[in-house]
Formats: structure tokens, sequence, C-alpha cells
């Protein structure tokens, strides 16, 4: 299904996946969480991503996910996916 790029929306889906990809409490992640500081080393935010554009329906190119390392860069990435797919 197709939702609007609604940030409150995103970021609490967002988060819920980087809870259940990394294991850590939802509560441990603040808009400004860096993933290597919740433990995560480039592989792990790689599946992550994958699952990413699997949930959202997005392609994020290898270009792009290299300048994705926080949860702030993340959100913000869906969010552009979505609006330019709704512009389509």
């Amino acid at each position: 299904f197709m939702i609007r790029p609604d940030n409150d929306l995103i970021e609490e889906r967002v988060r819920g996946l980087i809870a259940q990809e990394f294991k850590v409490d939802k509560s441990l992640i603040s808009y400004d969480s860096e993933f290597k500081g919740l433990g995560r080393d480039s592989l792990a935010v790689l599946e992550l991503l994958a699952l990413i554009e699997n949930e959202f329906d997005i392609s994020i190119s290898d270009e792009e996910a290299r300048q994705i390392s926080s949860f702030r860069s993340l959100v913000d990435s869906i969010t552009e996916h979505l609006r330019a797919k709704q512009k389509t």
C-alpha cells in the first residue's frame, strides 16, 4: 500500500525496523542516533537498508547507501524516495 510521506509515521516504522534488526530497544533510538553508536557495522547497515527497501518499496543506490549513517539520514532518504514516487 502507498503511504503518504508523513515523517512521524516513517520515523516510527523505521525506529521499529532498526530495533528489530539491530536488536536494541526502541527507546535507545533517537533522531540523532548514529548506527555506529548502536554498535552496528556497515554490513548490518546494508542488511537494514535491504529491509527498508522492501518495507517502503523503494530502491536505495549504493552511492546513497554509503551516505546513510544515522537514523536522521535514513528517514530523510526514505522521505525523499516516497515524495519522488508520488510525483510519478
